[in-house]
């Protein structure tokens, strides 16, 4: 009974294994850098947007101080022409009558308003040098004069005139409680503004020139300017200040503290923070001819500013994550596909396993077959004189012993068979332990040796200084090797040398290299003569190089053979050492 090779699942790959593990591993690091780039391009957009918004608001704030200070100049060249033009009169223009009048009206009002701040001062009993120092700075009012109830000059301050007389009867009639003249008839008279006091008795006076009334006219241009161009909704404050530091308009919540820091440079803007909110400071320089530049700073809120990059930043953030999200779904979906398609090509190759091991098995079944049909015939012929013989009685004893012996001779052929074809099936099945390659090396060359005499080859043998041990089945090493040696001494019928070498190869493998200096084997041959049909040899069944292929395999090692005609065969073994070393 012959018995077939067993059906055995395929085994599976580890390198397949290996693939799909890392398969996840590759979508979480794709995933990853997609959005790292995408929170880069966001970051970077988002910085963009910011530095853009930001030069608008900077150049919105740069276009407010621009118009207040085109407004203010323009209506600094009216009033002024308005109140010079047609000699000291400044009635003479009769189609600007009322807004001639209008200026005057405001000129004296805040002339009054300021007697009757140094009246309360005094009152107070404070003296008039404070008024009098940031009055004289500002450049606005040239002196003043304090009368007690009986006309006596209680204090002066400033340039008078010299032929100026300071009679408190001729100044503010009885009866009157201002007086106001805006410019004398001679060119170098100074204006006053008088006011009569209000508990102490007595009056106070202030006086100017008409560089008074210039500087007080460009003051005057620059409040209603800075009130009607610069006092917005996203306007904080504004402050106007003059060569000297002083405020001449103040619009808005303006941090005190803030202001004594210097100001940001022409062209940049500043951030504040504050708890109400951040503001976005900016500054310019206002310059009229002939008088020193004033500073104007002004704060615009952050607010909007900050809502649209965080609308933006969230925008961005979203089609950010939109766009991940996508691209991880599609990888998913690639992956998907492409485990699907592996898996039909694992399908497909398990199949075309399966059809080439049953091929090779039909194939192996015909040989095994056409071998063993040979020796049953020649027992069935045998057993069938013997037969007639035994019936007849004529059997010749001699010839009858020679039947018996061709009998047995076949039982035998059958019985190496049937043996070959067991051990191909068996090859898998290993039993472990030590095995020392050099003493196995050197057993089966002895072994070989006669049989080598015999045919007139050399056997040569390489091996290093160190012994080299692997963990295996020694009996099942040794068919491998001994198959592998009987070809080589096969393949040299008028004499040769076969050199086997033995060698240690990193990392933790041993090399066995079998050398013969044969006629070689051709080239389209080399990939055949692993199949279990293949032979050359006459009574052959070609089992033994898949036998000690498949032995070899069995432990974790691999069979390569380099061959051409005329130059001879190498089979090179490759093992893992125990240990890895």
């Amino acid at each position: 009974m012959i018995m077939m090779t067993p059906k055995t699942p395929p085994s599976r790959d580890p390198s397949r294994e290996k693939k799909l593990f890392l398969q996840p591993l590759a979508v979480v690091a794709i995933s990853v850098v997609i959005g790292l780039l995408f929170w880069a391009t966001a970051m970077l957009t988002g910085r963009r947007l910011e530095k853009a918004l930001l030069e608008g608001v900077q150049a919105h704030a740069r276009s407010i101080l621009q118009g207040i200070e085109l407004l203010a100049e323009r209506k600094f060249e009216r009033w002024e022409k308005l109140l010079h033009v047609g000699g000291s009169d400044p009635f003479s223009l009769d189609s600007s009558f009322e807004e001639v009048f209008a200026l005057r009206e405001v000129m004296i009002s805040d002339l009054l308003s300021r007697a009757t701040e140094l009246d309360g001062a005094l009152s107070a009993g404070s003296g008039p040098e404070e008024f009098l120092a940031e009055a004289l700075a500002s450049g606005e009012i040239a002196a003043l004069a304090v009368f007690d109830a009986a006309g006596r000059t209680l204090y002066t301050a400033g340039t008078l005139p010299e032929a100026f007389s300071l009679e408190l009867s001729a100044l503010l009639p009885p009866g009157e409680e201002i007086a106001v003249r805006l410019e004398a008839e001679e060119p170098f008279a100074q204006g006053y503004v008088g006011l009569r006091r209000r508990n102490a008795g007595g009056a106070v006076f202030l006086f100017f020139e008409r560089e008074g009334i210039r500087r007080w006219t460009l003051r005057r241009a620059l409040r209603e300017a800075a009130e009607e161009v610069g006092w917005r909704e996203e306007v904080a404050h504004l402050v106007l200040l003059d060569d000297g530091g002083r405020t001449i308009v103040s619009l808005g919540d303006t941090p005190q503290d803030r202001l004594s820091a210097p100001p940001p440079a022409e062209g940049e803007m500043r951030r504040l923070t504050q708890k109400e909110g951040d503001l976005l400071e900016a500054a310019r320089r206002i310059r009229f001819e002939g008088e020193n530049p004033f500073l104007a700073r002004i704060g615009l809120r952050a607010r909007t500013l900050d809502e649209l990059v965080r609308d933006h930043r969230r925008s961005v953030y979203l089609s950010a994550a939109l766009m991940v999200g996508l691209g991880l779904l599609f990888i998913l979906l690639l992956t998907w596909n492409q485990n699907r398609h592996l898996r039909r090509i694992e399908a497909l190759q398990r199949r075309l396993h399966q059809t080439e091991r049953l091929s090779s098995l039909g194939k192996l079944a015909a040989a095994v077959a056409h071998e063993i049909r040979n020796p049953l015939n020649a027992v069935s012929l045998a057993i069938q004189r013997l037969q007639r013989e035994a019936e007849t009685g004529k059997g010749n004893p001699a010839e009858t012993a020679k039947l018996l012996q061709t009998v047995r001779s076949e039982i035998r052929r059958l019985d190496r068979i049937v043996e070959d074809f067991l051990m191909l099936s068996r090859a898998g099945r290993i039993e472990l332990r030590a095995v020392s390659l050099r003493a196995l090396i050197e057993s089966l060359l002895t072994l070989l040796g006669e049989e080598a005499g015999a045919r007139a080859v050399t056997l040569e043998s390489v091996f290093p200084e160190t012994d080299l041990v692997l963990t295996g089945d020694e009996n099942r090493l040794r068919q491998a090797l001994l198959n592998l040696m009987k070809n080589a001494l096969e393949a040299l019928p008028q004499g040769g040398t076969v050199r086997v070498a033995l060698r240690s190869r990193p990392p933790g493998e041993a090399e066995i290299e079998i050398r013969d200096t044969g006629v070689g084997i051709p080239q389209a041959s080399l990939t055949a003569i692993f199949d279990p049909d293949y032979t050359t040899k006459p009574g052959g069944l070609g089992l033994g190089l898949p036998i000690a292929l498949q032995i070899i395999r069995a432990h974790g090692g691999e069979l390569t053979v380099h061959s051409a005609p005329g130059e001879g065969t190498v089979f090179t073994l490759r093992l893992p050492l125990a240990g890895g070393n």
